[in-house]
């Protein structure tokens, strides 16, 4: 019977000691485990978001494409509406007024708009995120301007003609 109580005993005491040691933390290789798994995880992820914010600029673009081509077709129509005295080149201009009441000298060539900063002025918009130039806007971020992710605007250059409006996006 001795022999009974003993291996309780034993076991008893391996119990307690299993106790202890659960409450000293996790062990080294279970730490290990979890980097691994964090480090697969963030090697998957950390792509997926950059392409989501590519995808984001290149849509911001394309919403501010549809804006200018509508604002550009307005003015068109605008200039239809007033007389304008076009140069042997197709340049003329009219004043236009935005929606407060700012007033706007719109340059055209061959009846449309010719320059996007003069668009952009008749606009409501949020400049932040850009940078105008008459033929070009950029997206501009924290260390500058990108280059290689930007609207680009085409005056028209003969009658009948409309301008062209495209967007560059190797590298946004």
């Amino acid at each position: 019977m001795r022999h009974g109580k003993l291996l309780i005993h034993n076991i008893a005491k391996k119990k307690t000691m299993k106790q202890k040691r659960s409450n000293n933390g996790f062990t080294l290789i279970e730490i290990i485990a979890v980097l691994i798994i964090l480090g697969i995880l963030a090697a998957v992820a950390t792509p997926k978001f950059m392409d989501m914010q590519r995808e984001a600029r290149i849509a911001k673009l394309q919403k501010l494409k549809s804006h200018i081509e509508t604002t550009v077709l307005m003015l068109h129509a605008k200039a239809g509406l007033v007389r304008v005295i076009y140069a042997e080149n197709g340049i003329g201009h009219f004043v236009d007024y935005n929606v407060q009441d700012v007033e706007t000298d719109v340059v055209l060539s061959y009846d449309y708009p010719a320059f996007i900063d003069e668009i952009a002025a008749t606009m409501e918009w949020d400049y932040s995120q850009f940078y105008v130039t008459p033929s070009k806007v950029f997206w501009r971020n924290r260390r500058g301007y990108r280059h290689d992710c930007e609207l680009e605007y085409i005056r028209a250059k003969k009658w009948g003609e409309k301008p062209k409006i495209r967007i560059i996006d190797d590298g946004c």
